[in-house]
Order: C-alpha cells, then structure tokens, then sequence
C-alpha cells in the first residue's frame, strides 16, 4: 500500500495564483480611484481654511493684503499638504481666488483637476466633472 501524499498540485498552486491575481486586477484600480476621491478633502478644507483666513485679514485691516500693522499671517503659496499646493490665482485688496493645485500622485486625478474658490464662494474645479460634482463629494 502506498502512502498518500500531503499538501498542494502544482495545477491547485497556480489556480490559486490566477484567482488572487484577477482579484488584483479588479481591486486595485477601485481603491486608487477611491484614494484619489477621498484626497480630494484636502483640497476643499485647505481652500476653505486659507478663504476663512483671508476674510479674517479684511476683517481687522479691510485688505486682503498683508497689512504692514497688522500681519494676517497668511502664507500663499502653501504647500504644507501632501497632496495639493494652495495658491492665490487673484489677490488684491478688496477681492481673492484661491486655487488647489494637485501636487504629486494627485496630478492622476483628471475627473476635478483644480479647485479653485473666491472671496464670493464661488467654487470651482477645471476636470469634466464640473464643480457641482467635485465639491459635493
């Protein structure tokens, strides 16, 4: 009698392969589309935390320039996030837009491409999705 022996075919090794390595075909290309929504986030905040930053400046100096008296301490460009470098498109005294360029890996995102925000709030972004869609995410 002979024993029988244990553990995997080769055929079962490489069935195993093929499966896992069609599961990555499909899962990777999901997830960076996923990661490149989700890094979107930093580009809305970061807008909208140096426009709130500006409108503190007018506030105190009625410019939105930096005031030699009083230093509204808001650097442009910034580009202190990983993802996108903010930077002024328009800054005078009485009027800004602001723009996220992306920086990096984030350059592969052509659906938003730039965001941009004035001191109105108008919100904008240059990929084919449109602003309404971009922002709304």
């Amino acid at each position: 009698m002979t024993a029988r022996s244990k553990g995997f075919s080769l055929i079962e090794l490489m069935v195993t392969v093929a499966i896992v390595g069609v599961l990555g075909m499909i899962a990777i290309p999901g997830y960076r589309n996923y990661v490149l929504r989700a890094t979107r986030a930093e580009a809305k905040q970061a807008l909208l935390a140096r426009a709130a930053d500006l409108e503190r400046c007018y506030t105190r100096n009625n410019t939105y320039v930096n005031a030699a008296a009083t230093p509204c301490n808001v650097t442009l460009p910034d580009a202190s996030g990983t993802h996108y470098k903010i930077q002024a498109a328009a800054l005078t005294a009485n009027a800004f837009t602001l723009q996220a360029v992306p920086q990096g890996r984030q350059v592969a995102d052509t659906q938003c491409g730039t965001f941009s925000l004035d001191d109105k709030g108008s919100r904008g972004a240059t990929g084919p999705n449109g602003p309404a869609d971009c922002w709304g995410r």
